[in-house]
């Protein structure tokens, strides 16, 4: 969607870095964080209402908002482009 720069390394370098003290303590934060992320996600579909979190959106990262076609924010958000052109309506009215 837009330009990005990435980073990689092998297979390898993953596994010696995993392997230390500052690696493993790393990896295990990267993956707690990462956890807590997905259920925060789940817990909001299903308890929180499309307007809702379409709004938390807008606050927590409005740059992203106004830089993502609105069909990709309509599925990370879990629903329609038409239903997601609505709440745009109603939170900007």
């Amino acid at each position: 969607m837009e330009a990005s720069t990435l980073f990689r390394i092998s297979s390898d370098t993953f596994h010696r870095l995993k392997s230390s003290g500052v690696g493993t303590s790393i990896c295990m934060h990267a993956a707690e964080a990462l956890f807590i992320h997905k259920q925060q996600q789940q817990l909001d579909l299903l308890t929180s209402t499309a307007a809702r979190r379409y709004a938390a959106m807008v606050e927590r990262q409005p740059d992203v908002v106004l830089r993502t076609p609105q069909k990709y924010i309509a599925s990370f958000l879990g629903i329609t482009p038409q239903s997601l052109s609505r709440i745009r309506a109603e939170h900007r009215g």
